[in-house]
Formats: C-alpha cells, sequence, structure tokens
C-alpha cells in the first residue's frame, strides 16, 4: 500500500469528492416548495406578467394574463371552429395570442420602466 502525506492512500483520496468548499451543495426546490412560494423566487422579486392557457375543451379556451402585483387577470377567448365563434369578442387562437402577447408586452415595458425611475 502507497501512502500519501497525509496517511492515507491514493485510492480512498481518489473516492473522497472535492468540492472546494465545506457548505454543503445546494438542492433544487422541490415541486411542494415552488407550489407553497417557500422558495425564494428567483426574479429578484420584480413585478411579473404571464400568460396561462386555458383549454378545457380542444380547439376553444382563453389566454389569461396574470399580473404579479395584484391586479386582476386580462381575459382573450378564442375558438378555431367558426359556428361556435358567435361573440364579437370570440377571436381565433392565434389572433388571442397575438394580443396576449401584445397586452403582455407592454405591461413589463411599462413596469421595467416604472422600476427603473424608482
Amino acid at each position: 500500500m502507497i501512502l500519501t502525506v497525509s496517511g492515507r492512500s491514493k485510492a480512498a483520496l481518489a473516492a473522497t469528492p472535492t468540492t472546494g468548499s465545506s457548505s454543503p451543495p445546494i438542492r433544487p426546490p422541490t415541486n411542494r416548495q415552488f407550489a407553497s412560494r417557500a422558495w425564494p423566487r428567483f426574479d429578484g422579486g420584480m413585478a411579473t406578467v404571464r400568460i396561462r392557457k386555458h383549454e378545457a375543451v380542444p380547439q376553444t379556451g382563453s389566454y389569461e394574463v396574470c399580473f404579479g402585483d395584484g391586479r386582476p387577470s386580462v381575459y382573450f377567448y378564442w375558438d378555431d371552429i367558426a359556428g361556435r365563434r358567435l361573440g364579437p369578442d370570440r377571436l381565433t387562437g392565434a389572433e388571442a395570442l397575438e394580443k396576449a402577447r401584445a397586452l403582455a408586452r407592454a405591461e413589463s415595458s411599462s413596469l421595467s420602466k416604472d422600476e427603473m425611475s424608482k
């Protein structure tokens, strides 16, 4: 057996993981931590704007634009079957997604301008 200066063999030293620090590795959050919002947010606390797709029935649904600062959500209802698209506010899926994205971009840019002026 070949010993090193510390008295341990080369095989034992090779089997010992070296991380470079004495702190334990950071574990990713679990789904429960994300759901309960117990894990710190990665966006630095900035107000966010998100788009959620709701499609309970195939080829019909809505896009929800959610605001992270507590304002009520805005919905864009769509239907890709022309016979069911009777309401004046009902759009095709592509049109509804484009309107939702335009609103989300406008709101997120206004939120970023407000945060920069603070």
